[in-house]
Parts: C-alpha cells; sequence; structure tokens
C-alpha cells in the first residue's frame, strides 16, 4: 500500500475524527468558560469587588483560551496529525490505554486513549473508543514501522533519559561518533 494510501486508511479517519472532536470540545469549554467568568464579571460588578475580579479573570483566561483553540480548529493545523503525516520519524513511541468504570464489578463503560511520543521529548494523547484501539494501532503500525509499539516502565523510563533510543534500528554508536567531533 502506497504512502498516501495510508492516509486514506478508516484508521486514519478515524483518528483524524477523534483529534476534531476533542478540539471542538476544547473550543466549546473555552467559550463557557469565557461567559461564565464574562457574567460573574457583569452579575456582581456593583455587589461583590472579589466575585468580580474572580470573574474578569476567568473571563480573561477564557479569552485567550478561545483566541488559542480558534486558530487550530482545522484539522490541518493540528501538531500531531502534521507529525504523521510530514515527519511520521519523529514518532519513536506509541502505546494505548484502556480505562474501564466497573462499580461494584459491573462494566459500565470502557474508554481508551493512545498515546504518542515524539524524539524531542514531547507527547500527543488521543481519546478514541476501546473498541477501535486495536485498528487504529495495526494501521499506526504500518505508518510507523521505526516506533517502538507498546507501554512498558523500561520504555518509559528510556523515553525520559532519551527518546532516540526508542527508535527501531537505534544505534548507540551513532551518538558516541556525534559527541567526539
Amino acid at each position: 500500500m502506497s504512502r498516501e494510501n495510508l492516509y486514506r486508511h478508516p484508521a486514519m479517519r478515524m483518528l483524524r475524527n477523534a483529534v476534531m472532536r476533542e478540539m471542538r470540545t476544547q473550543f466549546v469549554l473555552s467559550i463557557v468558560l469565557l461567559a461564565f467568568g464574562s457574567g460573574l464579571c457583569i452579575l456582581t460588578f456593583k455587589m461583590n469587588i472579589v466575585f468580580s475580579i474572580l470573574g474578569f479573570g476567568l473571563s480573561m483566561v477564557g479569552g485567550k483560551l478561545v483566541v488559542d483553540t480558534a486558530s487550530s480548529l482545522r484539522v490541518d493545523n493540528h501538531y500531531l496529525l502534521n507529525y504523521l503525516r510530514y515527519q511520521p520519524q519523529q514518532v519513536v513511541w506509541v502505546y494505548t490505554m484502556i480505562t474501564e468504570n466497573t462499580p461494584f464489578g459491573i462494566s459500565l463503560f470502557r474508554k481508551g486513549s493512545i498515546h504518542f511520543k515524539l524524539s524531542d521529548g514531547s507527547e500527543f494523547s488521543v481519546g478514541l473508543p476501546a473498541h477501535k484501539l486495536k485498528l487504529v494501532t495495526k494501521f499506526l503500525m504500518r505508518l510507523l514501522p521505526h516506533a517502538t509499539f507498546g507501554y512498558t516502565p523500561d520504555r518509559d523510563y528510556t523515553f525520559r533519559v532519551s527518546p532516540e533510543r526508542l527508535r527501531k534500528g537505534y544505534n548507540p554508536q551513532d551518538e558516541e561518533s556525534e559527541e567526539m567531533y
């Protein structure tokens, strides 16, 4: 399968939709924070100066978040998707987590997330339904053959020390030869 066909794969669409859902949620919540802060500021302006200042602060934070999230509402502007499309070699480690809510042993829901760790030490995570994680992970294994998949405490330690060591085909002598010059 060619590289361009990989980006049209249904698993990539699932990943893009999950990223868009998270970006829209952030945008809506920032608007809610802006509205709540503004309302609190206006409604308590003459009665309580402390709540008015608190409302003003919340509206300032909400306004900043609205501006930041509005600028990234286009899916093409998301960092993770740009890394996967234009710089996939930067992704060195991918793992999934499933969270189950089981009060009294009754399984209510399962929520999954997929975590991407990059060679510069940054990381991204995207929430996905638990039943879609396997398909997306298999797709990512084809898209990122150089990356390490799966979580272990040793890999977590290696990522914190030197993310580059998680890349498949990593040669520690490459680092030593660079340090000599």
